[in-house]
């Protein structure tokens, strides 16, 4: 349904519209980006845990993409309502529904994120250091003594080179 160019109350009423529609898709589209946001955290704290994660990322990337998208079109149904409006032509909808994609979009796109999340906190974690063994403790020893043997012998060399320089 497309605007009429008047001023009657209509116009008004239609110019209304648009604008909520407009902060509609803006308010999806501060929704995409802080979930853009909340893939980096949530990347970090996976890939610093968990190894094994082909499947996380390869998820993690189509939200990535699907959110971006969802962020695109929306911009464009706000073009294209401003476009139309400042024709005098005011009306909540585009002609390819974008806000309906847009907001499609974003629920996929978080899909994949939750679906994401699963995956990657069910990968298996990476298996934590184990500490020093006791063999290594006893040939680290070893190697201490050998080093205070080594300086001993050459202070000793040092001070028969000094004793014998005139």
């Amino acid at each position: 349904m497309g605007g009429v160019n008047d001023t009657s109350s209509g116009a008004e009423d239609r110019r209304q519209a648009a604008t909520l529609a407009v902060g509609i898709a803006s308010s999806v589209t501060t929704a995409a980006l802080a979930a853009l946001a909340a893939i980096g955290v949530v990347v970090t704290f996976v890939a610093g845990k968990y190894h094994q994660l082909g499947a996380f990322y390869a998820l993690i990337g189509v939200s990535v993409v699907l959110f971006v998208i969802a962020i695109v079109v929306g911009a464009q149904g706000t073009a294209e309502i401003t476009k139309q409006g400042y024709k005098g032509l005011w009306s909540p909808f585009t002609k390819k529904k974008l806000f309906n994609w847009q907001a499609n979009i974003t629920m996929a796109g978080f899909a994949f994120f939750v679906l994401a999340i699963m995956v990657g906190l069910l990968s298996p974690t990476i298996p934590a250091q184990a500490p020093p063994s006791s063999a290594t403790r006893s040939e680290v020893a070893v190697l201490r003594e050998r080093l205070v043997r080594d300086e001993m012998l050459l202070e000793r060399i040092a001070q028969r080179v000094r004793d014998h320089t005139p």
